[in-house]
C-alpha cells in the first residue's frame, strides 16, 4: 500500500518536469532568433577626445551617420552626425559626434525628452544604450570601446532614454562593419 503514494508522488514530479521544459522550448527564442533581452554586448564608455588623441588620422575610419529612410518624412531633425572608429589589436574604439540642432521647444521642460543618447546592436544583440551625447570641444560627442569579435555593429542615436526597440525614433544610425569588410573596401579603393 505504501508504494502506491510514493509511485504517484513520483509520477506526478515528472510530469511537471516535462511541462515546465516543454513550456521553457515554447516561450524561449527559436532558432535563429534574438530574445527580446538578447545577449549584452559589453562596451566601455571613453571621452572621444582623449582616447582619440593618440591615434593617427589615417588610421581611424569616418561614417557619415544619416536618418533611416523609413523615418525620413516623420523626422523633420536638422541632426548631423558622423560615427568615427579604429580597429586594432581586437579592439574598437569608436565615437559619435552630432551637429547640434534645436533640442527641445520653449515649452518643453522635461529634460529626458531633449537628451541625446547612443544606442548599438549588433549581429544577435538587442539595442543597448552606450551614453549620452554630451557638450566636448567639437560639439555633441561620446564614445565607447569593444572587442572586435562584437562586430558587425549598428549605432543609432535617439532623443530621450526610450530604446529603438520599443519604439524610440532614430535620428541618425550608422554602421562599424567587420575588420575583414573594412579591408575589403580599401583594397578596392586602392585597386581603382
Amino acid at each position: 500500500m505504501k508504494k502506491l503514494p510514493v509511485s504517484i508522488l513520483y509520477g506526478s514530479v515528472v510530469i511537471t518536469m516535462a511541462l515546465f521544459f516543454s513550456g521553457c522550448q515554447l516561450f524561449g527564442p527559436k532558432n535563429g532568433e534574438v530574445s527580446e533581452e538578447g545577449s549584452t554586448i559589453e562596451v566601455v564608455p571613453v571621452t572621444p577626445s582623449e582616447e582619440f588623441a593618440e591615434v593617427k588620422e589615417s588610421d581611424v575610419e569616418t561614417v557619415d551617420l544619416s536618418q533611416p529612410k523609413e523615418e525620413t518624412e516623420t523626422n523633420q531633425s536638422s541632426l548631423t552626425g558622423a560615427l568615427r572608429y579604429y580597429i586594432s589589436e581586437g579592439k574598437v574604439l569608436f565615437s559619435v559626434a552630432a551637429g547640434q540642432d534645436r533640442l527641445g521647444t520653449e515649452d518643453e521642460e522635461d529634460e529626458n525628452s531633449s537628451r541625446l543618447t547612443v544606442w548599438v546592436k549588433g549581429a544577435q544583440t538587442a539595442w543597448q544604450r552606450v551614453c549620452d551625447l554630451t557638450q566636448d570641444k567639437g560639439g555633441l560627442q561620446c564614445g565607447g570601446s569593444l572587442s572586435e569579435d562584437q562586430l558587425p555593429l549598428e549605432v543609432g542615436v535617439v532623443r530621450g532614454s526610450g530604446s529603438p526597440a520599443t519604439g524610440a525614433v532614430l535620428l541618425l544610425q550608422g554602421r562599424i562593419p567587420t575588420s575583414d569588410s573594412t579591408e575589403s573596401s580599401e583594397s578596392v579603393k586602392s585597386a581603382e
